[in-house]
């Protein structure tokens, strides 16, 4: 294979060598529309292997490949491909051309928001939304009967859910929220404050099993026609949209708190199109909150060369100026070029003499639901205490970003010595 290049071989589909050309590998080579693995091994001539890459995918709808994707975490996956397969389609060559992959594809509906880690008297939940602009049903509407399969509904593997009810519909733009098996449907809204216009699974229609805290795969599948295998029926169930979320970083840490996808018409499964809602603990049912968090601003400013190597952390200093990446993504600079000291918190004073305060004012981020900036008093330098009144909010110099002046309501000169900072804090690792 050149550096670069692509090898790919057919199978013989008829089993029959004579009409096969040569290269083909035979009926020995066959993978299953419902569902299969493909590994790959080097040899040394005798049998040995070294290398080894494989990986496993869901059943696929016909006419629609798989193809290696891997994100900003290093998690490989085999997600159904946009497009048509990205290969020579010609059954007279045993070795067709193959070509770059187009990218993974974004269906008629995505799991939109989880809640993994619930705060106390929270109830942990997957949201699902219709992002295709017409009713979409939740059942098998291959043309078999006069209605399809409407026994045959989507379903979410990772938790064990099938969509109850017979045939089920998903409005344009609707949101429903499901969750745990036994949840009080009443308590549920009531603690979130959604109304009766979203739908709730919970009660004895919710989910079997539990979101993991420290993170799995949560996928969406929808029913294919069925196969009749050795007198059995079996539906496969192919693949809409699947996450496999984590509490590392890049996966924004969200303890407490629920995780938003950003874009919903783009691919679900990389961390930065995830972000910490920018609500108290969740928004089962709305639109999102979240605007992103370090991991989505990190992947804007290191290539994906540097966040597999190291320094790119909140904690580290990627260009050993003595600023951690923290206070970039905080105060919003560069943390490669370095910072301009007029971006740092400074102090200042707020109202006329002889009322006159002593205050501080710093660049904040609008809308970094993982950012929490504390500002602190002390008289000697040594011991500091969360104090201040935030008394003024003006736009930034981006849109990103705002100045704010808190001020500690001292009058200035009225004490001999008072210091001030300002703390802040990142939910990632």
């Amino acid at each position: 294979i050149p550096a670069g290049g692509y090898w790919a071989v057919n199978q013989d589909n008829d089993d029959n060598p004579a009409s096969a050309p040569a290269g083909y590998f035979g009926g020995a080579f066959q993978i299953s529309s419902r569902g299969d693995d493909i590994w790959l091994f080097s040899g040394d001539g005798v049998g040995t292997t070294g290398f080894v890459h494989g990986g496993k995918f869901r059943a696929t709808q016909n006419g629609v490949s798989v193809v290696r994707q891997v994100n900003s975490a290093g998690h490989v996956t085999f997600p159904p491909q946009s497009g048509a397969p990205t290969v020579e389609i010609n059954r007279a060559k045993a070795n067709p051309t193959g070509m770059p992959n187009n990218p993974p594809r974004v269906e008629r509906a995505v799991i939109s928001e989880i809640y993994a880690d619930p705060t106390a008297g929270g109830v942990e939940f997957v949201e699902i939304v219709n992002i295709s602009g017409a009713t979409l049903p939740l059942y098998d509407t291959t043309p078999i009967a006069q209605d399809g399969n409407p026994n045959n509904n989507w379903a979410l593997d990772g938790v064990t859910f099938t969509f109850p009810g017979f045939m089920p519909t998903l409005a344009p733009d609707e949101r429903v929220v499901i969750t745990p098996m036994g949840t009080d449907v009443a308590a549920f809204r009531s603690f979130y404050g959604i109304d009766g216009s979203v739908t709730v699974y919970g009660g004895d229609q919710g989910f079997v099993g539990a979101l993991n805290n420290a993170g799995e795969e949560v996928a969406l599948l929808r029913p294919d026609k069925p196969d009749v295998v050795l007198g059995s029926i079996i539906v496969p169930m192919i693949e809409v949209d699947s996450v496999t979320y984590d509490d590392a970083s890049p996966w924004p840490a969200a303890a407490g708190k629920s995780i938003e996808r950003l874009d919903e018409s783009a691919f679900g499964n990389e961390p930065t199109n995830w972000g910490v809602t920018n609500s108290e603990f969740a928004s089962p049912g709305l639109p999102r909150t979240a605007t992103g968090g370090y991991g989505a601003w990190a992947a804007t400013v290191f290539t994906p060369q540097e966040l597999a190597g190291e320094g790119t952390a909140a904690g580290d200093d990627f260009n050993g100026d003595g600023y951690p990446n923290l206070f970039a993504y905080a105060f919003d600079f560069d943390p490669k070029a370095g910072i301009d000291g007029d971006w740092l918190p400074g102090v200042t004073s707020h109202g006329d003499a002889p009322n006159e305060a002593l205050a501080i004012a710093f660049r904040r981020r609008v809308g970094a639901g993982d950012l929490m900036y504390t500002t602190e008093i002390s008289g000697d330098g040594v011991t500091w205490s969360p104090g201040g009144v935030e008394v003024e909010v003006t736009a930034g110099p981006t849109a990103d970003t705002e100045w704010v002046k808190v001020s500690t309501g001292s009058v200035l000169g009225a004490e001999p010595v008072l210091l001030l900072r300002v703390r802040v804090a990142v939910a990632v690792p």
